[in-house]
């Protein structure tokens, strides 16, 4: 990831200068799949980001945490001039776009690697946010309220034909949402000794994330060593728009599942920014890869169970923050169906104390929930680490999506949160909170739960039964 590209003040500003620029020919070649967009669909994919423009202008800043760095007396920046992940999906296509074309095309000297530093260190010479840095001054970037947010010049970074011809690319793609799959994966048995390993909003390829992966790795190989079976889940989310090269550089090469290891599962719900290029990417690369292609069976939802415990992974993406087609049918069904317990596993989250909604999630799981037969659930989305007090209609609520999106650590702990993931490591004014996964580990009835940071510590445990 460019350092740029993820600060609202530069997308902004690139997204305007798309909308703005006059037809005209690229200045670079563009993707092949890219040649035969019409201007009448780049004039449709302007008109939207122009919309998501002016909605992203009238979103007030997030403040920063409220502790000033002590060494300085001053307060890091707000949140979205470090590290801004747009959920709309024209800015996400956009995002995507001006990174693929800087790392294409962008100049040598425009374009240079951050200083990865040694990991342990958790200060200055760790990359926390992005792997490439553009060089340009902050002076060059004109404000969000500015008129002079001009094309040509000094002051052009991207070629606003290229961008605009693979963003229009995206929304006809957008248009033709793949048919959401009618069927789920076959339900596959879950030993009563199994390990999971569950990891939410990984895939933005970044080193943190990637540092992620090596230590998922470590709990993979310690469940081989000690002859348990072992799943490994991703809840959701390619950065930025899940496009198929998206898949091929940020997911399946650092996913910590190898090609050969046919008896560990590998399994990926859809998240909304795998949607945004209507889940092209997601179906047609990611389940196609024979790590998830021999689980997944081309679904997006899929069951594991045992005696005890039945684990059912939703699709929460395709009909965004809701459940496509007979999925709560399903539920109520495979609840009918078995006697043990039941954990939901999905990416957007049915409630949240940090400012999310669930609401539709709930209404459509509304008997299910308030008979108090699902036992737990875990959820991303959010991108953040949290373990929920008990609710009347849910025992177990748990965020895990805390695995490659940089946010800043999180303070106070608001009501309904037990314990929250709260350590950091500072870079300059900002603090930082860690990334991290959790490790189930399954005795019968019982649950051993394990959240476990980048640096490979666990910052909690608890019992789930």
């Amino acid at each position: 990831m460019i350092d740029r590209v993820i600060q609202k003040p530069f997308l902004l500003w690139q997204a305007e200068a798309m909308v703005n620029a006059p037809p005209g020919v690229a200045y670079a070649p563009l993707p092949e799949a890219a040649n035969d967009v019409s201007e009448a669909e780049i004039a449709v994919a302007k008109e939207a980001v122009a919309v998501a423009v002016r909605q992203a202008k009238a979103q007030p800043l997030t403040p920063p945490p409220p502790e000033a760095d002590d060494r300085r007396g001053e307060a890091p920046p707000p949140i979205e001039h470090r590290s801004y992940f747009p959920r709309d999906r024209a800015l996400s296509l956009v995002q995507s776009a001006v990174e693929r074309y800087l790392m294409e095309f962008a100049p040598a000297d425009l374009l240079g690697a951050a200083v990865a530093g040694d990991a342990e260190r958790r200060g200055e010479g760790v990359a926390a946010v992005a792997d490439f840095r553009l060089n340009i001054d902050d002076a060059a970037i004109p404000d969000e309220d500015s008129d002079d947010r001009r094309v040509g010049g000094a002051f052009e970074i991207t070629d606003p034909r290229w961008v605009s011809s693979l963003v229009a690319m995206g929304w006809r793609k957008l248009r033709g949402q793949e048919d959401f799959p009618d069927e789920p994966a076959e339900p596959r048995k879950l030993d009563s000794d199994a390990r999971l390993v569950v990891v939410g909003d990984w895939a933005s390829g970044n080193l943190r994330a990637r540092e992620v992966a090596a230590r998922m790795r470590e709990a993979i190989e310690a469940a081989a060593a000690a002859g348990r079976q072992c799943h490994v889940i991703h809840l959701g989310d390619t950065y930025y728009a899940g496009w198929a090269y998206e898949y091929e550089t940020r997911f399946l090469p650092h996913w910590p599942v190898r090609a050969s290891e046919e008896a560990i599962g590998s399994w990926s719900l859809a998240g909304n920014h795998d949607m945004q290029t209507g889940g092209r990417g997601y179906y047609g690369t990611l389940l196609q890869d024979e790590r998830f292609k021999r689980w997944q069976q081309g679904s997006s939802r899929f069951s594991l169970e045992n005696d005890y415990w039945q684990l059912l992974g939703l699709d929460t993406a395709w009909d965004d923050h809701a459940l496509k087609g007979d999925q709560a049918g399903w539920v109520e069904r495979k609840l009918n169906e078995h006697g043990g317990r039941t954990m939901l596993l999905s990416h957007h989250q049915p409630f949240s104390a940090y400012g999310g909604d669930g609401q539709k999630l709930r209404e459509a799981l509304r008997g299910p929930l308030a008979s108090g037969r699902i036992n737990a659930w875990l959820w991303g989305h959010e991108h953040r680490c949290a373990v929920y007090e008990p609710t009347p209609e849910l025992e177990f609520p748990r965020c895990i999506g805390h695995g490659g999106v940089p946010v800043y650590t999180p303070k106070p702990k608001p009501p309904g949160v037990r314990w929250h993931l709260d350590r950091s490591f500072r870079t300059g004014l900002e603090a930082w909170a860690f990334f991290g996964f959790a490790v189930l580990d399954f005795d019968g009835p019982e649950i051993a739960v394990d959240y476990v940071n980048e640096f490979g510590e666990v910052d909690y445990h608890e019992t789930i039964r």
